[in-house]
């Protein structure tokens, strides 16, 4: 079983069903990430992987820290040197666009 790590703060995905292909696409434009699955259910599983694979990514090029901090974000329990057995996960929201309405609004 991995060991779950937590990161504190919330990230926000813009979920829409294209037209003509009828599959699902997350972006996550904070993160400059995007996924595509042909069902919601697996958008959203997706979307956990790819979170997971971001931050995997940075802790072994011993740069999660600096990016969290530069997030306003925090780890919820230390990184174990050994990442083999490790999943990380956060908290996001989506937001369901419709039609041709695909672009978020700015905040």
């Amino acid at each position: 079983m991995a060991t779950e790590i937590l990161i504190s703060g919330t990230v926000s995905w813009v979920v829409f069903q294209d037209r003509k292909s009828k599959r699902w696409i997350g972006i996550c434009p904070a993160l400059n990430l995007s996924v595509e699955e042909k069902t919601l259910g697996d958008l959203s599983e997706t979307i956990d992987d790819a979170l997971h694979a971001l931050f995997l990514d940075l802790a072994r090029a011993g740069e999660l820290e600096e990016f969290l901090q530069e997030h306003g974000w925090q780890l919820q329990s230390p990184v174990p040197r050994r990442l083999s057995n490790v999943r990380f996960t956060m908290p996001y929201t989506t937001e369901r666009k419709v039609g041709h309405d695909r672009t978020p609004t700015p905040a």
